[in-house]
């Protein structure tokens, strides 16, 4: 995790059989089915048009319980050089309460509703707290999170999320602009084993700047807000209409997405390309499952 908007690209590890929910329909029980997520490295190069570029790399590793729950996380700092991470987390599962904290004094507490589904999310990150929302539809689907500053609201086709609008809460009072995100994303026919983690890649569940959900819950238990997926988007565009003119676009941020997948099916590789501006960031996640 990256303390708060840095708190960056945390992916991670199947848990909990009982909670999994339809990812992979063709699941026989072999121990190529039940795979889980053991590490992932990520290698982001951010390059600028003046030609300056910079390398972030970020190791986790992961552990579970005995019966398959997510016990702790650690960011490997001999392999890693991201300065801003919080380097380890701790997990405690109740019935209806999910607790994490870290060495750091870093602590979350996720409040589970009837479904096993996350509804709130509460935050400490050096000394200061954050509270987010998280509301479902009668079919168990993600339709809003209330995060930092705004609010998403979810589309999906065939079952997963096609567009996505972020609508920002800000007081006027402290001098922000009021705007509106739009989302779009493309999917391709092929599917991978067990589940997708760049499925998550810009749905904004804490923040609607982080390609990647900035707690590392949600990628490590997607479920938990029933985003568990094997579907394999392939583009992701986001716009932001101007708000003088609400027929015009004020920019653009687009994100393309390729694949490696493992002798099993599994995903062993993504590759993210990120275009902002005057900023191009290549993102490669590489992933080892057992």
């Amino acid at each position: 995790m990256k303390v708060f908007n840095r708190m960056g690209v945390g992916l991670a590890a199947l848990i909990m059989t009982a909670l999994w929910t339809g990812c992979d329909d063709d699941n026989t029980g072999t121990d190529a089915d039940n795979k889980k997520l053991v590490e992932m490295k990520s290698v982001s190069t951010s390059t600028y048009n003046d030609g300056e570029s910079y390398t972030m790399i970020d190791v986790y590793v992961y552990t579970y319980n005995a019966d398959g729950t997510l016990a702790s996380w650690e960011l490997d700092m001999e392999r890693s050089n991201d300065i801003y991470s919080i380097d380890n987390g701790a997990l405690t599962w109740t019935a209806d309460t999910i607790y994490e904290s870290s060495q750091d004094g870093f602590s979350v507490t996720y409040a589970l509703n009837d479904d096993n589904r996350i509804e709130q999310m509460t935050s400490t990150i050096v000394g200061i707290d954050f509270r987010y929302t998280y509301a479902y539809d009668s079919a168990g689907r993600l339709t809003t999170a209330n995060i930092t500053s705004g609010i998403m609201n979810y589309t999906y086709t065939d079952g997963v999320i096609t567009s996505a609008t972020y609508r920002t809460t800000f007081d006027p009072d402290y001098g922000y602009d009021d705007y509106t995100l739009q989302y779009t994303w493309t999917y391709s026919t092929q599917t991978c084993r067990g589940y997708n983690p760049a499925y998550l890649i810009g749905c904004g569940l804490t923040s609607a700047y982080s390609d990647l959900p900035e707690m590392q819950i949600y990628t490590v238990c997607p479920e938990l807000v029933n985003l568990r997926s094997n579907r394999m988007p392939t583009e992701l565009v986001v716009t932001t209409p101007d708000t003088d003119n609400a027929s015009a676009v004020r920019d653009t941020r687009s994100l393309t997405f390729d694949y490696v997948l493992d002798d099993d099916g599994y995903v062993e590789q993504v590759i993210v390309c990120r275009k902002y501006s005057s900023v191009t960031t290549d993102i490669t996640y590489t992933f080892t499952w057992e």
